[in-house]
């Protein structure tokens, strides 16, 4: 079932706004829309690769990183790794 990206965008935890960078930037990939008025539609698969880099990030992991993990992209748990120990070092020092 395909969702509105101002939805998606809601079910994700994240704004309309923020989803909307992520898409310009190729990170996320949705049908239709991109020029004002158009909606954009983010199918099952869509919706879950949005959902994914959105806990992610609010994780604490760059949005680089994380649409990189989504996409599955080559080297990433070497990013991750560094992500992780970033955050690892952060929560230590608390």
């Amino acid at each position: 079932m395909s969702v509105t990206a101002v939805v998606a965008a809601g079910l994700a935890g994240i704004t309309y706004r923020q989803m909307d960078h992520w898409v310009r930037k190729g990170w996320i990939e949705t049908n239709g829309g991109g020029s004002q008025g158009v909606p954009r539609w983010l199918d099952w698969q869509q919706r879950q690769a949005l959902e994914a880099m959105a806990t992610l990030v609010l994780a604490g992991v760059q949005a680089e990183t994380a649409a990189a993990l989504v996409r599955g992209d080559g080297d990433v748990l070497a990013r991750l790794r560094v992500a992780l120990e970033s955050c690892e070092q952060l929560r230590e020092s608390v």
